[in-house]
């Protein structure tokens, strides 16, 4: 049953007491447009139309499905349902799935029942906030803790994009779960594919777990991150437009992609480490992309222990010799907190070194002094010997001060900091450089298979084109067969239609003088026949009026008919008008009233009197015509019968002809035939020894290409896993800018 339009969807909310099904729903009042167009407000989206009703204060979302629901929508949303009960998350409105939801047209159809939460869509409140640094990271904590929350439960939302999410008073809230992934939905595919600039470029439908939203969290967390360092980006990159900042452009090619590569140049250092994480991830398949607050890889919090090239043994094992990274000294597992959270912290740096510093104090002052002392007592002649103690004095206190900061527990916390993180540098580059290779070896790979398909194929072509030239010559003998056959045929059916022709006018003549006879006989008899009709009916009519005497004629009184009496016309049969006028005495009115009765009886006696005659006299009268017209049809049967011999013999004729022709032309298509199955057979051994060699190409090419993508893309996890690591020590390491050398010098000068 096809679904009602946003038409037939409006025309029946307007009468919710009508058209639901629901108690609460048949109370309430639909949102209108205005009091100037009061018609149903509609928020339609891609398979649904929403529609507010409110009642006593509460407000429903009434969600028409404007696509097939598929048949398990209502288990899927029962099992959505209990999930959410039971794991009270607060991310969640209330909902109901209603199977007989809404009538429209007579017909039942389902609706999803939601709390109505009054907040803004996220891209809405972005462009409202887009200049408050402090609301954008405290919604990006948010959209971290909210991640987190759904791991925990291993639930996915499945379609998180700008118009899925709301903002109500700071706390986000979520809405349309018609794609959402429950525990108890494991195994199932799902059933739609969500927003294209917010999904995995490479999701399909059977990409369905609790993985289903690592790529959109990752999408969002990493534009908020951006544009509260950068808001000009939302203008630059048209943010709002159906996006954030990304595109499904950037995700099919991220290192083409304009707005991944100013993100990962920006300014603020945390959203530069989280676009350089983001570009990497990219590359990894979709349900492999990690989790916003996951400890991606073993390492250690504290970055002098802390290994970069720290990675599974499975994805070392698939790089090759020189790409893989050392073993860590140590490692420790990262603990329960999310490092991403604490990276949107503004962490406290170390306040003080631990040593003091009045001995070197002490002697910069003691330098001084005797320094200003010298240059008093000093004769003219040692300026040169001064000028040099002058440049030497703060040398030696520079190397004596650095030789000092060596020696401290903070020197060697940035030296070995600096060490592995230079470490980690070196495995990222080493990792880069394996994906690279990994990359160049799979379409190197693909080339070299591509190029062997195609000389295998230009192998069977040729083949393929050796063998059709080789049937060509004998395609064309049986064709220049054919048309000799066809000249023949053609030649046959133009004598058969000569001669018959000829048959045909030659007894035309004869026969048509037999059809002609026969007609005259046939025209005879029924003159013949119609004359002696006419005569019955003559003699009915007369014998009908000289029954009639002339007294019983109506007339006036005064009409003397005694006088045609006189006369001697006694019956209507003798009371001709020329006669009846001769009489002295008898006027025109008299004449006129006899002739009046005269036609009546006539008329009257003609229906009485014989229409056909009966078989006895058509027998008499047909007596004379009948041996007339059996000599002539007899006549006619021979001349047609001869024409028509004639005719069968022409036809043998051609018809054995044409069989002759055929013969020739059936032995010609079985030479052929047996010609063609005879060089295809010569040819068929080389073309299937080309088939399997093609199979055998192609299986081998999935084979290799597959190992290949592998290796590929364990190169690409332990490369993102080594730049997590890597941007976790920059991090770290940026808080130690104030126990390196300078720091350590401008400690001294403000202390003294």
């Amino acid at each position: 049953m096809p679904l009602p339009s946003d038409t037939d969807y409006a025309a029946a909310v307007q009468n919710p007491a009508n058209c639901f099904a629901d108690r609460e729903l048949r109370t309430a009042t639909v949102e209108l447009m205005g009091p100037a167009l009061p018609i149903p407000k509609a928020r339609s989206g891609n398979f649904a139309t929403v529609y507010k009703l409110s009642c006593n204060g509460a407000s429903w979302a009434v969600r028409c499905f404007t696509r097939p629901v598929h048949p398990d929508q209502r288990l899927r949303y029962d099992e959505i349902s209990t999930a959410l009960s039971s794991a009270s998350i607060p991310y969640f409105v209330g909902f109901r799935y209603l199977e007989q939801g809404i009538r429209v047209g007579g017909a039942w159809h389902p609706i999803v029942k939601m709390d109505w939460v009054q907040g803004e869509p996220l891209d809405v409140y972005i462009a409202h906030h887009l200049h408050d640094q402090g609301a954008l990271l405290a919604l990006c904590r948010a959209w971290v803790e909210m991640s987190a929350v759904l791991a925990r439960h291993g639930i996915a939302h499945g379609d998180l994009q700008h118009g899925n999410v709301l903002v109500v008073r700071g706390e986000l809230k979520l809405v349309d779960y018609d794609g959402m992934f429950v525990p108890k939905l494991a195994g199932r595919g799902s059933h739609e594919s969500g927003h294209r600039n917010y999904q995995h470029p490479k999701r399909t439908e059977s990409t369905f777990g609790s993985s289903l939203d690592h790529f959109s969290e990752w999408v969002i967390f990493v534009s908020l991150l951006a544009l509260a360092a950068t808001p000009r980006l939302w203008s630059a990159y048209r943010g709002g437009d159906d996006c954030l900042l990304l595109r499904r452009a950037d995700f099919d090619s991220p290192d083409q992609s304009a707005v991944l590569a100013e993100l990962c140049a920006i300014g603020d250092s945390k959203a530069r480490a989280a676009a350089t994480l983001f570009r990497a991830l990219v590359q990894l398949p979709p349900d492999e992309v990690p989790p916003l607050n996951a400890s991606l890889v073993s390492g250690s919090t504290s970055v002098p222990v802390a290994h970069a090239g720290a990675l599974p043994g499975w994805i070392a094992g698939h790089l090759p010799p020189e790409s893989k990274p050392r073993e860590p000294a140590g490692s420790v597992p990262l603990g329960a907190a999310s490092w991403i959270l604490g990276y949107l912290d503004s962490a406290p740096l170390p306040a003080e070194f631990q040593q003091s510093v009045s001995r070197e104090r002490g002697l910069l002052v003691v330098t001084i002094v005797a320094l200003l002392s010298a240059w008093l007592v000093a004769p003219s002649t040692a300026i040169v010997f001064m000028a040099l103690l002058s440049v030497a004095a703060p040398l030696a206190h520079v190397s004596y001060w650095y030789l000092l900061y060596r020696r401290t527990g903070e020197s060697r916390l940035v030296t070995n900091a600096a060490a592995a993180l230079d470490r980690a540098a070196a495995d990222e580059r080493r990792l880069a450089r394996a994906v690279k290779e990994a990359s160049n070896r799979l379409a190197e790979l693909s080339k070299s298979h591509a190029q062997e398909a195609r000389s295998l194929e230009l192998s069977r072509s040729k083949i393929e084109a050796s063998m059709q030239a080789a049937i060509a010559p004998l395609k064309s003998q049986l064709q220049q067969k054919i048309e000799a056959v066809k000249a023949r045929q053609k030649s046959i059916d133009q004598r058969e239609a000569a001669e018959r022709h000829t048959v045909t006018m030659r007894h035309s003549p004869g026969i048509s003088v037999a059809q002609s006879n026969i007609a005259h006989i046939q025209q005879q008899e029924g003159l013949a026949t119609s004359a002696e009709v006419r005569r019955l009916q003559r003699e009915c009519v007369e014998r009908a009026l000289r029954m009639v005497s002339i007294l019983q004629v109506s007339v006036n009184r005064t009409h003397p008919l005694h006088l045609l009496r006189s006369a001697g016309i006694t019956t209507l049969l003798e009371a001709d008008p020329r006669r009846v006028l001769r009489v002295r005495g008898v006027g025109e009115k008299t004449n006129a009233a006899i002739q009046h009765h005269r036609i009546q009886v006539e008329a009257q006696a003609m229906r009485s009197a014989p229409q056909t005659l009966d078989p006895a006299q058509y027998v008499r009268i047909s007596a004379p015509f009948v041996s007339r017209r059996v000599t002539a049809n007899q006549e006619h049967s021979r001349l047609i019968a001869a024409r028509d011999e004639e005719l069968q013999r022409i036809m043998i004729n051609c018809e054995s002809e044409r069989a002759d022709v055929a013969a020739v032309l059936s032995q010609a298509e079985l030479d052929f035939s047996t010609a063609e199955k005879r060089v295809r057979t010569a040819y068929g051994t080389r073309l299937a020894d080309c088939g399997v060699r093609l199979a055998r190409a192609a299986a081998n090419r999935v084979k290799v290409e597959s190992v290949a993508e592998s290796v590929l893309a364990d190169a690409r996890k332990a490369h993102f896993s080594t730049e997590f690591v890597r941007q976790r020590m920059l991090r770290d390491f940026d808080r130690l800018k104030c126990l390196r050398f300078k720091a350590y010098v401008c400690r001294i000068f403000r202390a003294a």
